[in-house]
């Protein structure tokens, strides 16, 4: 008997421990290239900004929409001065759905909108940049929007998270928006952002304040229009450069958010937080938030990543985050 062969079968293990232990390490900070589009050509590919962050603007671009006809929309109720609160719906207008080179595409974009359970999942991830009806509601202050905000954070994340992720993976396909997707179709582009966004978004609009929601009071906050920019980060809209936004606990709370999910770099957030943490300080002070993001935290929230054990982990993660 080789006297030396218990020394190599204990070295053989330990290596084998140690590939397996490395592999497994890697997965949490790794996506497959096909699923990382954000990384390819990132100046092309950052969210359109064709849709302006001063939500006021885009009032004119809108026409009603007739495309849903099949989800079950939720009857809205009155407001105290008689306001009613429309049921927030994303791309709502004649013109956000008419404009994609696939026929496979259309029809994608009609299905997942009539989709009762992303309907009742209310992402605000889509509401922010392109819903005529979500920005109604924020016209009309601070009571319908908590009511819209309290319905959508009571949604379960958890499902809905792993709704858009499988959502997401499906725009990609070649049958349904891929062409659209590879020719940077505005609508497409930012369909996507909000799909693989839908778990920043989650945890950073549900975000409470000693009133309400966090949200609730930068979106109707008249004396400082630039409070909303900083939620229009995770679609990759880059808060303006002359905005100076309030020095508040919410702020940072939300930037820490980002932060964690800025790690990775299939998200938009990616290539807006940096940017935007240097002009927060350079208005609130040098260390009021951290101007580089949480290495130690794991993936996205959101990511479309290939093992949706991981997306759960890492959704768990932000969360753990957001309400600290």
């Amino acid at each position: 008997m080789d006297r030396h062969s218990p020394r190599k079968t204990s070295f053989s293990s330990f290596y084998l421990y140690f590939t397996i232990l490395i592999i497994f390490l890697f997965s949490f900070t790794s996506a497959a290239p096909s699923q990382r589009p954000f990384e390819e050509e990132e100046a092309s590919l950052r969210i359109p900004t064709t849709i302006v962050p001063e939500l006021a603007k885009r009032t004119a671009t809108y026409a009603p929409s007739t495309v849903r006809t099949s989800a079950s929309v939720p009857t809205a109720s009155p407001n105290s001065d008689g306001y009613v609160a429309p049921f927030p719906r994303a791309f709502d207008t004649s013109i956000a759905l008419n404009n994609f080179t696939a026929p496979g595409c259309q029809a994608f974009f009609q299905n997942f909108l009539n989709n009762d359970e992303f309907v009742q999942c209310m992402p605000l991830s889509f509401f922010m940049q392109n819903s005529k009806s979500w920005f109604d509601i924020t016209k009309h202050g601070i009571v319908p929007v908590t009511q819209a905000l309290t319905k959508s954070c009571s949604a379960d994340s958890g499902r809905c998270n792993s709704l858009m992720n499988d959502l997401g993976k499906a725009l990609l396909d070649a049958s349904n928006c891929g062409a659209d997707f590879k020719l940077r179709n505005p609508t497409v582009i930012q369909a996507y952002a909000s799909f693989i966004t839908y778990g920043v978004m989650f945890a950073a609009g549900c975000q409470r304040s000693e009133t309400g929601f966090c949200y609730a009071d930068a979106v109707t906050n008249s004396t400082n229009a630039a409070d909303s920019y900083v939620y229009l980060m995770p679609l990759g809209i880059p808060i303006p450069g002359g905005a100076r936004l309030t020095c508040s606990t919410c702020l940072q709370k939300t930037m820490r958010i980002y932060s964690a999910a800025a790690v990775n770099a299939s998200l938009p957030i990616s290539s807006t937080y940096a940017s935007a943490a240097n002009l927060i300080n350079l208005g609130c002070g040098p260390n009021f938030v951290n101007t580089t993001v949480a290495e130690a935290q794991l993936g996205s929230t959101a990511s479309l990543s290939s093992r949706p054990w991981i997306s759960t982990i890492s959704f768990i993660a932000i969360l753990s985050i957001a309400f600290i």
